[in-house]
């Protein structure tokens, strides 16, 4: 079961990224991403293998809602954190793996929520 995260007073221009292991199709996976509470974009799977990332500015909030549906056995690994405008980890990155059979879902909130 995958855990929920949060980072707070995170700097404004800080670099906010979510990566997840590639289970060539087994694992697929949908971030929902809302601003202040307001979903203003949806992440597929291609791009969370990728590695995605995102600024933050404040003065926001920043949840990332994560969605694992398993089609097949699998291990996903799911990395996040957030750097500074230094490029500096900030706060404690998160890393979990899951796994998975087919027809099991996971799901996680993860929260950048900048300095005022």
């Amino acid at each position: 079961m995958l855990d929920s995260d949060q980072w707070f007073a995170v700097p404004d221009g800080s670099t906010f990224t979510i990566k997840l292991s590639d289970t060539q199709g087994a694992c697929q996976a949908t971030g929902e991403l809302a601003v202040d509470g307001s979903v203003v974009d949806r992440w597929p799977t291609s791009d969370l293998v990728a590695g995605k990332s995102l600024t933050v500015r404040s003065p926001h909030r920043y949840s990332l809602d994560l969605t694992l549906l398993f089609l097949g056995a699998a291990t996903q690994t799911v990395e996040v954190k957030v750097t500074d405008p230094g490029g500096n980890v900030y706060g404690s990155p998160y890393s979990e793996s899951v796994d998975g059979q087919k027809g099991d879902a996971e799901s996680a909130l993860f929260d950048a929520i900048s300095a005022l």
